[in-house]
Order: C-alpha cells, then structure tokens, then sequence
C-alpha cells in the first residue's frame, strides 16, 4: 500500500507542478484538496514516516499558494467542499503562511476562503464542530499573516474600515506584549471587544489573558520574551 502512495502522491506532485499555471487543471483539481492530507495520513505503511509525509504535505501547500497566486487557482474552485474537506483543506493551507499568498490573486483567495469557512460554520453538525473550529482558527490565522487578505476580510460590504487601533506606543513604559482587542464566540455569532492592555512580557500576557501558564502550555522560550508557541 505504500508503494502505492509514494507513486501516487510522486504523480500528483508532477501534475500540481508542471501545472502550477493552467487553469482548467487546478479548476478540477481544486476540489479535490481537501482529501489531500487525510488521504496521505490515512495510507501509511511499514516504510511511512511522518517526517516524509509532512514534506509531501508541506510542498502540496506550498505548491497551492503558488497556484493561487498566480490566479490558476480561486476561491470559487474549492467552494462547495464538504464540512470534511474543509477540515482537510483547511490542514493543507496550515502548513503555508500568509506571505506565500502574493498579489491581488493570492489576498483574494485567502480572504474569499475565508468568508466561505464563517458562512459556513452556522450549517456545520454537532459532531463535526471541533474539528471545524479548528479549520476556521487555521484559515483566519493564515489570512490574518497576509495584510492584504485581512483587510480584504474584515471590510464591510462598502470597503468602510470597521475597527482601527490607536497608536498606543506612548502610552507604553515597560510593556513589551499588549493585547488590542479579544475575538470570541457569542452564542451562534462572533463579537469583537477592544482591550488594549499591555504586559511586561508575552508570558504574562498568556497567563493573564487565558492561564495557559499556569494549565502548562509552553509558549516562550525561558526569559519570557520568545516567540508564542501554541
């Protein structure tokens, strides 16, 4: 079986690169992303290591984005997955990061991707709502990387800016993490509270914020000033 994948997964390497342009090809493509990834970790065999997995997986990402920039690959293309190939779309796009989107191509497809996970999430079923929180955290964690695709996202029907931050730099001594505002469900909706609090380090944020901290998590290196890890 694991022969199988390797030769199946070397051809679909071949046909997403020598294709990375054509549009007609990503348009049938494009729906099947979503089985990418649980397909690939669903046909493991003896000779399988997550290590060579995730480098296939990581360069399908990245071969996607490049697609998508270049505008052979749209929003449109992947619409109408279901809930379990947005979850897997969603695990796909993960491994990319907000800049590998370039242009007006890449901002559209990331935004519009987007807006299609939180129109869809009100449909999803009980069972299902787990593992599609976690796919709508992922897509707006990449499109929140791309300023272009955030702004694209979050404006209103008419383009107006709908939240903007002072410059609270003067206002700040020690503080080196400051938290502007709080994202979170309310009931089947999402509202936006504006906090504006600083801290003298990301750790103290953390745990002021949510306790991770104190439940365990790791999230900076040691003297509380690297990078987040969640």
């Amino acid at each position: 079986m694991r022969h199988l994948t390797l030769v199946v997964c070397s051809v679909v390497l071949a046909l997403v690169g020598c294709r990375s342009a054509n549009y007609a090809f990503w348009e049938k493509f494009g729906p099947a992303l979503g089985n990418l990834v649980p397909w690939i970790q669903a046909n493991k065999g003896p000779e399988s290591t997550d290590a060579a997995d995730q480098i296939l997986i990581d360069t399908l990402g990245q071969r996607t984005a490049a697609a998508a920039s270049n505008g052979s690959l749209s929003s449109l293309d992947v619409a109408g997955l279901s809930t379990a190939g947005m979850i897997g779309l969603a695990k796909l796009i993960g491994t990319t990061k907000g800049g590998d989107y370039q242009g007006q191509n890449g901002q559209d497809f990331l935004a519009f991707t987007s807006q299609n996970y939180i129109e869809q999430e009100s449909n999803v079923d009980a069972w299902d709502r787990q593992n599609f929180d976690g796919a709508l955290n992922t897509m707006l964690s990449v499109t929140g990387q791309n300023d272009g695709a955030a702004r694209t996202l979050f404006a209103g029907s008419n383009g107006q800016e709908l939240v903007k931050s002072e410059n609270l730099a003067p206002a700040l001594r020690s503080e080196t993490a400051i938290c502007l505002g709080e994202l979170y469900r309310h009931s089947t909706g999402w509202k936006f509270k504006v906090i504006g609090q600083g801290y003298d380090n990301v750790r103290n944020l953390a745990d002021g914020m949510f306790g991770w901290v104190a439940a365990g998590r790791p999230l900076v290196s040691e003297d509380g000033n690297g990078p987040v890890v969640l």
